[in-house]
């Protein structure tokens, strides 16, 4: 299962059309971590397969208590 950084949605088991990158965090101490992105969301940051993205339907919603992340946090 995928968990999205930037909404917070999770994935099906599969998490086909997913993306994953590098992005920089800089409060890890050890250098880039691996922003993983779900279809609507790679769509609306990156212009990532918008053809996904329009008829894609998250898994899971993100928790109240898993408020969603901006991308300058990651």
């Amino acid at each position: 299962m995928l968990h999205c950084d930037f909404c917070g949605c999770c994935s099906t088991n599969r998490g086909k059309g997913w993306v994953a990158r590098l992005a920089d965090d800089h409060d890890a101490i050890e250098g880039p971590v691996v922003a993983v992105y779900c279809p609507p969301c790679a769509n609306t940051v990156f212009g990532y397969r918008p053809d996904i993205a329009a008829e894609y339907v998250c898994f899971w919603e993100p928790l109240p208590a898993d408020p969603p992340r901006r991308l300058d946090e990651l």
